[in-house]
């Protein structure tokens, strides 16, 4: 149990030197700033379809509306009209 918790108070004496260590202000090109905007929009677009619940979830009443049957002769049957 000691042995965890001065593992844990070591790396958070890491963290703590890297944040101070980062600079306050950083500059980069208009390029760099548009190409991160987009692999975010686009990685956001993919973490959406991926953590979407459509894919495990059915919407709709499944009445059978629009329902057409496979074989001829289940055809003649239903839509004979005589």
């Amino acid at each position: 149990m000691l042995m965890h918790f001065k593992e844990v108070i070591y790396k958070m004496k890491r963290v703590v030197n890297f944040i101070k260590n980062i600079p306050d202000e950083v500059v980069i090109s208009k390029r760099e700033f548009l190409l991160t905007i987009v692999a975010c929009v686009l990685g956001g677009i993919v973490f959406g379809m991926l953590g979407s619940p459509r894919k495990t979830q059915i919407f709709g009443s499944n009445n059978g509306n629009g329902w057409v049957p496979v074989s001829g002769d289940e055809d003649e049957e239903i839509f004979d009209e005589d």
